[in-house]
Order: structure tokens, then C-alpha cells, then sequence
């Protein structure tokens, strides 16, 4: 379907998690059973590091950080499977109305699909990279206390409490395969999530790219074909400065009615401002659905990001720790390169929108009617205001947020450092 489409590879991946199904599309079958297993591993992780936070506090710095944004990000998980669960609707609402711009501005082999084509390209490439990355930073931490453990000692990859005795055989084995399952089951929901709407907004920043050079192309030309095809078929006649050539048998130059151009240029402004009427409220869609998740996600990735750099700062100043050390550090790429590609693709929408003034004025409005040059200054005053994605109605996702999160995590990290130098 057309609304797949829209996603890219990810659909694939949220579709047969039951996370989403397209408008009409039940999904393949067990789609409930699925998503029910993907909730309970976002629930059985947290509960389980929690309860280890709480009954058995780790004394091991590095344990006790692990434990501690183990509960923080899965807890921003929940938030984030449940938040999009509960709004496929409007989700799909969104879809169906921007593959409906998207027909309506089509033109099969020409500059829109172009650029539509590598928008989505860009987006395919960062879910096989995130995809990459992900599952290399998933299996080191999926092995690493077999392979960094010492003899006899029985770790997890995440610290967990349950009330029983975890060292014991078979238990041990039993956990451990079920935490792997968890660990996996949550990274892969939150990539599936995290590129749809990486993907989602690079679109919205294709239609208005599109926008932008529809926008510019009215009408930097003489005049447009239909105006051409109308003026011959009211059989105007030809100009008295350009007589027919009877010996070359060559067509008249037609002088076109003045009326008939200025009537096509001004229902391309109106097809681009009702185009760009769409874009405001396919935004202001998705920014619903995803206010509350990425709200949390910036806020625990801030906090994890700081932690990171603790337990790693701290790890290099005593006996390298091999495993746990490039451990940490793989964590801490994998959540500054989430949070940095959802502000820098805002930032993208943003750039985008600022471009639409400069558009609109590159046009060929000096030889256009009052009426044009009314509705062409309605639409200016309208594009003067950007286009951004605000999250919880607190930050907008560009450059300046990715660059205040990055300064916040400094600061955590000097604090806690300063800290644990004093003790």
C-alpha cells in the first residue's frame, strides 16, 4: 500500500511486531500475540532492574550505573510502545493524508519524485545503519559476562532481582536466555519506532522541499503548456508583428490572452498554498503522536548520555577493564547518534520552511495581477513562521536542542565526577 510506503523498510519491522497496521490492513496474523510479547519484555526488564535497584543495590559503580539506565531506558520504552499503540490512529490519519498530498503533487519521473525518491533513499540508509549499529552494541552486551566474566561468577547482561537463586543450574541458563530474548525484543521495538519517525519526518521535509520548487516555478517561464493548449483552442489569432510564414509552412507565434496565463499562475498558488495548508497539519499530526515519546527519550538519553561518560571516565582510571569498558562506550555512541538524528532531521524541516519565503518571492509575481500578488503576500506572512516539531511543548528538535542536551550531560558528568573525587 501506498501508506507502507511512506516508511520505508521500517513498516516491515512494526507491522510484524503488531506494533501498527496499515488503514484497511489487519496485519499477518498473531499480530496481537506479538505485540503482547513485546510489551511484556519492555514491563519484565524493568520490573526486574528495578527490583535489583531497590532490593539489591549494586555496589559496583559500574553495575549500579548499568542497573540505573537499564530502569531509565526501558521505562522511556514503555512510554514510547504504549504512547504509539494507543495513537495508530491519528498515526494513520497522518498517513492517509500525506499519501494523498503526494498524489495530488505527483509527477511520475519528474523533480517531485526525485526528490521524494532520495529523501526516503537517505531514511532507508540510516535504518540500516541504526540497524547495524544496534545489533553489534546488542550482541556485545548480550555476551559480554561470558566472555568477560570470571571463572565461577554468573552474571547478567543487566542486573536483575527476582526471589529465587539465580546462580543455580538450570535457573541461571533459564534467565538468562529469557533476558536476552527482553534485551533484544526492546531494541529492536525502539529502532522500528525510532526510524518510522525518522523516516516519517524526512518526508514531510521531502514535500516541502517540493513545495519550495513548485513555489519558485510560478511562473519563470513565458507560459505553461495548458495556458499553450487553451489559447489554441479558442483559436486566437496570430500576432500581426509575427505573420505567418506560408513558404516554410511554419505555425503563427499565438498571442495568448493575458487572462488566461494570469488565471493558470494563479491555480498553481493556489494548488502550492493548499499543498503547503497539508504539510501544517500532517506536522502538527505527527507532532502529537510523537510529543510524549521523544519528550522522554531526550530526557533519559541526556541523563544516559552523562552516565556513560562517568562509568567510562572512571573505568580508564583504574586497570582497564577491556569488556566493560568498550561496552560503555559503544552504549554511549549508540544513544548521542539517537538523539542527534532526530534533532538534526527537525532541523532539516526547519531549514526547509525558511526556504519557503525566498521561494515564494523568486517567483514571477512583478507581472502578475493584484489578485496574485494578494494571496502570494497571505502566503509569505504564513511561511515568515517556521515549521518545527516541538516535543511536550518544550523542545523543538534541532541543532540547539541536540547541542543543550549535549552541554546538560556535560554538566551531570562534571557534577558526579567532582562528586566521586571528593568521596
Amino acid at each position: 500500500m501506498e501508506e507502507s510506503s511512506l516508511l520505508g523498510p521500517s513498516a516491515v519491522g512494526v507491522r510484524h511486531l503488531g506494533l501498527w497496521a496499515a488503514p484497511g490492513d489487519t496485519g499477518p496474523p498473531g499480530g496481537s500475540l506479538r505485540l503482547a510479547l513485546v510489551v511484556a519484555a519492555h514491563l519484565g526488564l524493568f520490573s526486574t532492574s528495578t527490583a535489583n535497584l531497590v532490593m539489591d543495590t549494586p555496589d559496583d559503580l559500574e553495575v549500579l550505573t548499568i542497573n540505573a539506565f537499564a530502569c531509565m531506558t526501558t521505562l522511556g520504552m514503555i512510554v514510547k510502545v504504549v504512547s504509539y499503540v494507543v495513537d495508530r490512529g491519528s498515526f494513520n490519519a497522518l498517513l492517509v493524508r500525506l499519501a494523498a498530498a503526494r498524489r495530488a503533487h505527483a509527477d511520475p519521473g519528474g523533480r517531485n519524485a526525485a526528490t521524494r525518491a532520495r529523501r526516503l533513499a537517505f531514511g532507508t540508509a540510516l535504518y540500516r545503519f541504526t540497524q547495524v549499529s544496534t545489533v553489534f552494541c546488542t550482541s556485545l552486551w548480550s555476551v559480554a559476562p561470558l566472555l568477560g566474566g570470571s571463572s565461577g561468577s554468573r552474571d547478567f547482561p543487566v542486573p536483575i532481582w527476582l526471589p529465587l537463586d539465580m546462580r543455580a543450574t538450570p535457573t541461571y541458563q533459564v534467565v538468562y536466555l529469557l533476558q536476552v530474548f527482553c534485551i533484544w525484543a526492546v531494541v529492536q521495538g525502539t529502532v522500528f519506532l525510532d526510524t518510522t519517525f525518522q523516516i516519517l519526518m524526512l518526508q514531510l521535509a521531502a514535500e516541502l522541499e517540493v513545495l519550495n520548487d513548485n513555489v519558485a516555478a510560478i511562473y519563470n517561464r513565458e507560459v505553461g503548456p495548458s495556458a499553450v493548449k487553451r489559447a489554441e483552442d479558442i483559436k486566437i489569432d496570430a500576432s500581426p508583428q509575427r505573420k505567418k510564414d506560408e513558404a516554410s509552412d511554419r505555425h503563427g507565434y499565438i498571442q495568448l490572452h493575458t487572462d488566461t496565463a494570469e488565471d493558470e499562475m494563479y491555480s498553481h498558488l493556489v494548488s502550492n498554498i493548499k499543498h503547503h495548508q497539508t504539510v501544517i497539519g500532517c506536522l502538527s499530526q505527527l507532532e502529537t503522536v510523537m510529543s510524549h515519546s521523544t519528550l522522554i527519550l531526550l530526557s533519559s538519553n541526556m541523563v544516559c548520555i552523562c552516565l556513560h561518560i562517568f562509568v567510562t571516565a572512571v573505568l580508564l582510571q583504574d586497570e582497564i577493564q577491556f569488556d566493560k569498558t568498550f561496552k560503555m562506550m559503544c552504549a554511549f555512541a549508540i544513544y548521542t547518534y539517537q538523539t542527534g538524528l532526530f534533532c538534526l532531521i527537525g532541523q532539516t524541516i526547519i531549514d526547509q520552511s525558511e526556504r519557503l519565503v525566498n521561494s515564494a518571492f523568486s517567483c514571477a509575481w512583478p507581472d502578475a495581477d493584484a489578485r496574485f500578488k494578494l494571496s502570494l503576500s497571505v502566503f509569505m506572512v504564513r511561511s515568515a513562521r517556521l515549521l518545527e516539531i516541538r516535543v511536550g511543548k518544550m523542545y523543538t528538535l534541532s541543532r540547539e536542542t541536540f547541542l543543550q542536551i549535549l552541554n546538560g550531560s556535560y554538566r551531570l558528568f562534571n557534577l558526579l565526577y567532582q562528586t566521586n573525587l571528593e568521596n
